[in-house]
């Protein structure tokens, strides 16, 4: 699959390519799991798209740094990144510290196991990827 290329700009936010230019395979797919975990759900049916699209994981900053909270933000990281087609199987760890929610993503997709790194802060998303 191709697409416009959605990286991280410069103040933090996941956004459209301002060249256009375009992603495909491993990093299209991180882009967009990206993208699913730092979307409120319900956002994208103000355009007509599907409401319970997305989850954004910064809604737990500022919570208890427990083992629990770690626990649930990564099952629901999990079960939102099965929604997406082109992903065969997921397996997510989370941990919280010092206002960032880290994400290790290990992902099957088509061509087997790849993992990427995800660093969320209250104004940040940080890709850090291992394909």
């Amino acid at each position: 699959m191709t697409t416009i290329s959605t990286p991280i700009n410069a103040d933090g936010v996941v956004d459209l390519d301002p060249a256009m230019r375009l992603a495909s395979g491993r990093l299209a797919l991180a882009q967009a799991i990206a993208r699913r975990v730092t979307t409120r759900a319900g956002l994208l049916a103000r355009i007509g798209d599907d409401p319970a699209w997305g989850l954004d994981v910064r809604d737990y900053l500022g919570a208890d740094t427990d083992d629990r909270t770690a626990f649930v933000i990564a099952a629901e990281v999990q079960a939102e990144v099965m929604l997406d087609e082109r992903v065969r199987g997921a397996d997510v760890s989370a941990t919280l510290a010092a206002g960032v929610i880290t994400l290790t993503i290990l992902l099957a997709d088509s061509a087997g196991p790849f993992r990427f790194v995800l660093a969320v802060s209250a104004v940040t998303v940080e890709i850090l990827r291992s394909f």
